[in-house]
């Protein structure tokens, strides 16, 4: 019988906790207003069942296109 496809999945999840817990553990590390938001803004965003891969995906696609604009 043959073994269904399976994905290798993304590491995206456990690198952003892995930041997250390197920042806020024995030494924390400060967070600017503008950083601290837009990591809460990510944070809602996955607990909403967001995709961060996807997320990524979409956003590298609007850069190199800005890039290609010459913005």
């Amino acid at each position: 019988m043959e073994e269904p496809y399976q994905s290798g999945g993304s590491s995206t999840e456990s690198h952003v906790s892995h930041i997250l817990s390197f920042r806020m553990s024995s030494r924390p590390m400060g967070w600017s207003r503008q950083g601290a938001g837009k990591m809460a803004e990510l944070r809602a965003y996955y607990y909403n069942g967001g995709d961060m891969l996807e997320l990524g995906r979409y956003q590298k696609k609007v850069y190199f296109q800005a890039q290609i604009r010459g913005l």
